[in-house]
């Protein structure tokens, strides 16, 4: 593991109450709990070596998708925790 890389051992248990997006109400405020799919992180954040790296680093929930292909569920705050880890260690702060 990297230098300034948080990992979590805990298990992670998602309900994603929405097929293709999770959303957090604005009355609720716990950004902690925003989910995104990686796609939804790509997205965001774009593609490429210091994304997958933090992505691999971060937990996911996964679902059986159609035609056999999983999907896969992240907590954004964690996973942007490990991206800034992944950018520190490499020196490529954005």
């Amino acid at each position: 593991i990297a230098p300034h890389v948080t990992t979590c051992s805990e298990d992670l248990a998602l309900h994603v109450f929405c097929a293709k997006t999770a959303s957090i109400l604005p009355t609720v405020n716990m950004p902690q709990y925003e989910i995104l799919s990686k796609a939804g992180i790509k997205n965001k954040h774009g593609i490429g070596n210091e994304v997958n790296t933090a992505l691999a680093r971060t937990r996911c929930a996964v679902t059986p998708g159609p035609g056999g292909k999983d999907k896969q569920f992240y907590l954004v705050q964690e996973f942007e925790a490990n991206l800034a880890g992944v950018r520190v260690a490499t020196g490529t702060h954005h």
